[in-house]
């Protein structure tokens, strides 16, 4: 989120606690308006159309959001990491994928392909996490077979009381990425 061109990041609970307050505040009724009193003029303030309208408007882009990022987990293969590199949460479609169960998962790095645990863009990928910042490419991932499987993958920072974890979607192709690269 930006204000005045300062990017702003807090957590969506923060959001909705801070949007709910002002949709409180604009439910007062207009007697409380008057003259003197810092906390009736701001509730004046709350009540003018053009901040009702723009509350309105937030509710129904976080309404939007919310739904967007619903129909993602649900849809896409999905899992979540914190920054220690531990797979926190997966929906049914990656653990399918992958085999395993989400208790078996443990570290993401723990999984990597041998082959690719040194290259360069898995580091990024590794660097990523740690810092919690997003990050997306092509991932090689051991499933619970020992064979390699590769996603394409999204990680998305979310703040999560005091600290972030990424949030993954991915998809996996049709044919191993390593033989459309060639192509």
């Amino acid at each position: 989120m930006s204000f005045n061109g300062i990017n702003v990041q807090i957590s969506l609970d923060t959001f909705l606690h801070f949007i709910y307050a002002i949709y409180l505040l604009s439910k007062k009724s207009s007697s409380q308006c008057g003259k003197g009193d810092k906390r009736k003029i701001s509730v004046c303030f709350f009540q003018s159309r053009k901040t009702t309208q723009r509350i309105a408007e937030l509710e129904h882009e976080l309404a939007v959001f919310q739904s967007i990022r619903q129909d993602l987990m649900e849809e896409m293969l999905y899992f979540a990491v914190d920054r220690q590199g531990s797979i926190i949460e997966a929906n049914a479609h990656f653990l399918s994928s992958c085999g395993f169960q989400l208790h078996e998962l443990g570290q993401i790095s723990h999984h990597i392909s041998k082959k690719a645990q040194n290259s360069q863009h898995t580091q990024a990928m590794l660097d990523a996490i740690r810092n919690g910042e997003h990050w997306h490419g092509a991932m090689q991932f051991i499933g619970k077979d020992g064979e390699d499987h590769w996603y394409r993958v999204i990680m998305q920072p979310v703040p999560v009381k005091n600290s972030k974890c990424l949030t993954a979607y991915c998809v996996e192709p049709a044919q191993p990425l390593s033989r459309s690269l060639r192509s």
